[in-house]
């Protein structure tokens, strides 16, 4: 009798082992430097991981201010990074590396808890990896694509339910001609709108027409090895072509008006019947009104094969290298990258990279498969990450301004900011393999 009250005991004992042995795991707690509630980001965010909690009750993730690379190296040089941090596309280049602040993945993407890499849009990868190992996993992508105003293509007899009838730049006109509509000498509905929101809508124009701004290109060092190095292209004829159609379309077709106000606006108000815009300004499109607009792919220029501007949104999630949870981190990282990608992506506005979501009945019906087929089947392009903006962008833009406002005309204002990118280019890059 007195064997089996001391081995109860003991049982007891284990079990108030086991249950302090739980109540020890529910104290691993997570950092994240993301939203908080408050956007529609945030609150689906906090749903996630409220909904996450649930599932894993050893696991607290606590959201703090989202914030910059550089702040995030700041955190992690003086030992207070979070876990986990949002970032953008550039941020695994940024940040990634053998020396870098995050956690290669591939370890835990490729063993018995990861996640197949097929799942994924192979362009994920164009950004996620550095030196062969992953350090990102984007959710969504804020793709660009056409937007048209349904009743006014439907009034102009352009419109009768074809499959984005929209395919090209002749299309482009054909159509923008028809949109335009004239009252004695004034412009009262403009058939499409060429500038763009930002420089990224003009890189976009650029690649639709299989132009290039800079490229990553092979030359023989003195030694005999190859090595690569950015180059200038602003002056490819592709490139020109798309800046001199552009500008065309307000001064020669004048189907487009010059850049003022917010062309969203004008869009939304009537005044505007076509533009290219990002997958985001769908939030803009209740859905009540869905049926009131067309999507469709971006048009490419004709006899081209057509690229895209690629690149994930802020939801590039990463681990920090100096996390002492990493199994923890990846478990959350899974859920909300691979398990509940689906409403946060819809939160935001963008377009999955998880193939299986792209295929789903809402990415596969109006107003979002215009973006699903685009990033499905055009070519991915962007200027690397890790070329400084103020490198080239701002020289880019006067380029494209002037052009556009015909100051000067398209080769001459490329050619002249190609002169002015190069040499930046090689004072950047020779400091750059100097610091190596």
């Amino acid at each position: 009798m007195l064997i089996l009250v001391v081995l109860m005991g003991l049982m007891g004992l284990a079990s108030l082992a086991g249950l302090a042995g739980l109540a020890g795991a529910a104290q691993v707690e997570l950092r994240l430097w993301g939203w908080g509630p408050g956007s529609p980001t945030g609150n689906a965010l906090a749903q996630i991981i409220e909904e996450f909690h649930a599932t894993h009750p050893n696991i607290r993730v606590t959201i703090e201010q989202a914030q910059n690379e550089e702040k995030f190296l700041i955190a992690y040089a003086t030992g207070v990074a979070p876990d986990l941090t949002f970032g953008v596309g550039q941020t695994a280049e940024i940040l990634g590396g053998e020396h870098g602040a995050l956690l290669p993945l591939n370890k835990y993407l490729d063993g018995p808890n990861g996640i197949p890499r097929s799942e994924f849009v192979d362009d994920l990868w164009s950004f996620s990896i550095v030196d062969g190992h992953v350090y990102q996993l984007a959710i969504e992508s804020n793709e660009r694509a056409l937007y048209v105003n349904r009743q006014h293509a439907e009034q102009a007899g352009l419109y009768s339910g074809q499959t984005f009838p929209v395919k090209n730049w002749d299309d482009l006109l054909t159509w923008a001609r028809r949109l335009t509509v004239r009252q004695a000498d004034q412009v009262v509905q403009w058939g499409f709108y060429v500038n763009g929101q930002n420089g990224g809508d003009r890189w976009h124009w650029v690649w639709l027409n299989d132009g290039k701004l800079i490229t990553m290109e092979k030359e023989q060092a003195a030694d005999g090895s190859w090595v690569e190095r950015p180059v200038a292209q602003l002056t490819h004829p592709n490139t020109i072509a798309a800046l001199q159609y552009a500008s065309d379309l307000i001064h020669e077709y004048g189907v487009s008006p010059l850049p003022a106000g917010s062309p969203r606006t004008q869009f939304l108000n009537g005044r505007y019947s076509m533009l290219i815009d990002t997958s985001v300004f769908v939030g803009n499109l209740t859905t009540s009104n869905f049926e009131h607009y067309l999507t469709m792919p971006s048009p490419v220029g004709v006899g081209k094969e057509g690229g895209r501007f690629s690149g994930a949104s802020a939801s590039c999630l990463a681990i920090s290298r100096s996390t002492k949870h990493p199994e923890e981190a990846w478990e959350f990282m899974r859920f909300l990258v691979y398990e509940k990608a689906e409403p946060f992506t819809i939160a935001r506005g963008g377009i999955p990279y998880l193939k299986r979501l792209l295929s789903d009945r809402r990415f596969q019906s109006h107003p979002w498969r215009a973006f699903a087929v685009q990033i499905m089947t055009y070519r991915p392009e962007r200027v690397l990450y890790m070329i400084p903006a103020n490198v080239w962008q701002s020289s880019f833009q006067s380029a494209w301004d002037k052009a556009i406002k015909r100051e000067q005309a398209p080769q001459v204002a490329l050619q002249s900011a190609n002169e002015v990118i190069s040499a930046s280019l090689a004072e950047w890059w020779q400091t750059r393999q100097k610091g190596k």
